[in-house]
Formats: C-alpha cells, sequence, structure tokens
C-alpha cells in the first residue's frame, strides 16, 4: 500500500472511531490485530487501564507500539483499511458503512488525509480556509438566496459557517447526502443499494417503493420518472466527488451552488409527497 502521512494523534482519533462506532468486540479486535502481524502489547490483564470498558486506548497502544517497534506504519494501517473495509459491514444494515464514512471523513476533515468509499485512507491537498469575514459575508449572502428562492428546510438547515468555511463544496455535497439518506429510509430498502440504482428501485414502475401520485394517467406516469431522473441527476452531477477527487478541486461560484441546492430543494419537495400506496 502507499505510504500516507499520518500522525499518533490521527491514529488515536480513528482508533476511537473503531472501537465507538463499529460493532467490532475487543476479541474481534484482538483477532485482527494477530491476522495483521500486530503483537498484542496487552490484552487488557496487565493494565486495568487498558481493559474492555477502555478498548479505544488499549488499540491505540497496541499500534502504536507496533509502530514502535517497527519503525513502520504499514501493519497499522493495513489493519485500519481493514477494519474500514465496506465488505465488513452487513447488509442488513444498509445505512451503517455510508453513516461510519461520514464519520470519519468529517473526523478527518481539517486533516491531510482522507477515506475513500473503499476504505482506503489517501492524502488530500487541504482547502484553504477563506477568510472569517469572508465567510460570514457568503453565509448572509446565501442565506438570503436560499430565503428568496423558498430553498426546502431540509438544505437551509444544513446551511451554517463550517459548512462553507472552505467554499460551497461542502454544503452542495452534505445537501446531496441527506436527499440520498432520505429516500434510503423512506423505502426501508434492506440492501446495499446506493445511487442510480437506489432511484430505479425506489421508482421502478412495476413495483414502486415511493408514490408521488395515482400513477393510473401517462402524465402521472412522467412526473414518477421525471422525480426519478431527477434524483438520478443530482447523484451524477455531485454524488461521487468526495470519493474521487479533494475537496478543493470541485471549484464553483454562489448560483452555480443554488442551483444544485434549487435542484435538491424541489426533489425534497416532491418527497414531502411521498406515499407507499397509489395517490
Amino acid at each position: 500500500m502507499d505510504m500516507i502521512n499520518i500522525s499518533y494523534e490521527q491514529l488515536e482519533l480513528l482508533c476511537d472511531i473503531i472501537t465507538n462506532n463499529t460493532r467490532y468486540t475487543k476479541r474481534e479486535l484482538s483477532l485482527m490485530l494477530k491476522e495483521h502481524g500486530i503483537y498484542e502489547y496487552d490484552d487488557g490483564t496487565r493494565n486495568p487501564e487498558y481493559s474492555l470498558d477502555n478498548k479505544n486506548e488499549w488499540l491505540y497502544i497496541n499500534l502504536a507500539n507496533e509502530i514502535k517497534q517497527t519503525q513502520s506504519w504499514r501493519n497499522a494501517l493495513e489493519f485500519i483499511e481493514y477494519a474500514f473495509d465496506p465488505s465488513r459491514y452487513s447488509y442488513s444494515d444498509p445505512y451503517a458503512y455510508e453513516s461510519l464514512h461520514e464519520i470519519v471523513n468529517k473526523a478527518l476533515y481539517q486533516t491531510k488525509i482522507q477515506m475513500l468509499s473503499t476504505g482506503k485512507l489517501v492524502s488530500k491537498q487541504p482547502a484553504a480556509t477563506l477568510a472569517l469575514g469572508e465567510v460570514d459575508r457568503r453565509f448572509n449572502s446565501l442565506k438570503m438566496h436560499m430565503y428568496n428562492r423558498a430553498i426546502h428546510e431540509q438544505v437551509r438547515k444544513l446551511c451554517n459557517m463550517e459548512s462553507i468555511s472552505d467554499g460551497y463544496f461542502e454544503l452542495v455535497y452534505e445537501a446531496e447526502r441527506a436527499l440520498r439518506l432520505r429516500v434510503k429510509r423512506l423505502i426501508e430498502l434492506q440492501e446495499d443499494t446506493i445511487g442510480n440504482e437506489l432511484y430505479q428501485a425506489a421508482f421502478s414502475l412495476k413495483n414502486p417503493y415511493i408514490y408521488i401520485n395515482s400513477l393510473e394517467t401517462e402524465s402521472e406516469k412522467n412526473e414518477h420518472n421525471g422525480l426519478m431522473e431527477l434524483l438520478c441527476a443530482i447523484t451524477n452531477l455531485v454524488g461521487g466527488l468526495p470519493t474521487h477527487e479533494p475537496a478543493i478541486d470541485w471549484r464553483t461560484s454562489e448560483e452555480e451552488a443554488l442551483d444544485v441546492l434549487t435542484m435538491i430543494s424541489l426533489a425534497h419537495k416532491y418527497l414531502d409527497k411521498y406515499s407507499k400506496t397509489p395517490v
């Protein structure tokens, strides 16, 4: 694997996420350490401070000791990527990995590291932070324009100083992700279906999970298909960017960001009509 620049502070942060935001037991983590050739320096019996009740520190001290003993980060990083491998998360909970992926990248947002959707950690170029006065100006301007455009509350509530501190990328991405999660929760689909496949399943004319009309007339079917195509277009436009490109490479103006947010807002307004049966 390619080595990335990571600090002990970031290692501790990742250990905390592994132990507090996943379902791994201490026994499972212990077996994973052995699988990666990492000596279990303290299993909790010699030092009660690193017992089961404090397993984040227990995991951190084992990985940190491995790094110091071998003078290499390789095994530790391979262990972390293995722990975050999406294939290790149950299909019975399709939201678990997406939520975990979000938690990791939010925690690493101000660092030079990001986690891809594959669980792989990669280096990134940190986005240049705007001056506080410029952030404040952007925030007030954006809020005003969102009000004038009657942007849906589900989008407006995501707009804050932090979400636009590096431009509009974070806000647009979070709005698209929130829309996707809303559809997942509405249809309660117990499969690991994402992106366009999610919307195609939700709005299938043969067996739709979501109705916004009775689907009796050609016009109603066109409206139904139009919403599906709008959702797919939003995902194609925004959804894949964070896992393939650093945020700094995604440049857009306020007006362009507002145009995308308006599309997302329109989709939310249609979803407000949601029904499990023809209406």
